[in-house]
């Protein structure tokens, strides 16, 4: 199973959200360019782009699944990045780094380690007298 997927068959919720988001989605874009760079140019273009894709979108209907599965063809590559990259990030920054820590001080929460005293790595448990013990499960 992959991280994530591409959705090539929208429902009709989908589209409607997606609708709703393009327009305030570039729009953003602009905001921030315009936030960051001070020039009025690039921004207007995206402002232009958030009107214009908004209206084809809204306007022809036999317009919104190709435009919706366009826009996931693009952004597919970027989400696959990003998820790999966060998923490295948490591994290699912290579950690894605990690992190590635990090992290094020797805590083995498995009982992983041989004992060559006993003959087996079996832990001997107390047999369970009350069934309904079973039915406690929070």
């Amino acid at each position: 199973m992959a991280l994530i997927q591409r959705n090539r068959e929208p429902t009709p919720n989908e589209l409607k959200v997606f609708g709703l988001l393009l327009a305030p989605f570039f729009g953003m874009i602009g905001v921030l360019v315009l936030w960051g760079g001070g020039s009025w140019a690039i921004p207007a273009v995206c402002w232009t782009v958030a009107m214009l894709s908004a209206t084809l979108y809204h306007c022809v209907p036999s317009m919104k699944r190709p435009m919706y599965v366009a826009w996931m063809a693009v952004m597919y590559p970027i989400g696959w990045a990003i998820s790999h990259l966060l998923l490295a990030v948490v591994y290699y920054g912290w579950i690894t780094p605990v690992g190590l820590l635990m090992r290094l001080f020797g805590y083995d929460p498995m009982r992983r380690r041989p004992n060559r005293k006993t003959g087996s790595h079996w832990i001997k448990r107390e047999p369970v007298n009350n069934v309904n013990r079973y039915f406690r499960q929070y």
